[in-house]
């Protein structure tokens, strides 16, 4: 899936072996496995990151109602996550409510302008709606922060 931001999940560390293996089937493609796994771990420690690996899965698994539903609740714990605003986002995009999905983005690149899947996604968005122009620029992001990054370390 496109708009699935499978970085988000590195944003977090995890203790916790069945989070761990959750995270691991969620990255390998497993989403029922995952799904099942972060279903348990959200009843036990419902932390944003917990909630937005629960919508990443859920997203995946082609049920990105049920996504936005997780990164819904996500929010409600830490509304500045970035991870969970991209997340939901990527529920709206699936949805093809682009310009809730774009207003998302933004507001993750405004609490973290370095957040890469927000500023990727919301090239996509900006693309499917039609904005050329903008998603260019919003794709050329990249490019300048790798620049950036090549500078700081000559």
């Amino acid at each position: 899936m496109l708009f699935r931001s499978l970085k988000s999940l590195l944003f977090t560390q995890s203790d916790s072996k069945a989070e761990k293996l959750a995270v691991e089937q969620l990255l390998a493609g497993d989403f029922a496995s995952a799904i099942r796994g972060f279903s348990a771990i959200v009843k036990r420690n419902p932390t944003s990151s917990n909630w937005a690996h629960l919508g990443d899965a859920l997203i995946g698994s082609g049920d990105p109602e049920r996504g936005r539903d997780a990164f819904e609740k996500a929010l409600k714990q830490d509304p500045s996550f970035p991870p969970a605003l991209t997340g939901l986002g990527n529920a709206h995009a699936s949805l093809n409510n682009h310009p809730s999905a774009i207003r998302l983005y933004r507001q993750a690149i405004a609490r973290d302008p370095g957040h890469a899947p927000a500023h990727n996604n919301l090239a996509l968005s900006l693309m499917a709606m039609g904005d050329l122009e903008e998603a260019w620029r919003e794709s050329e992001w990249r490019y300048e922060a790798a620049s950036e990054i090549g500078r700081a370390h000559v």
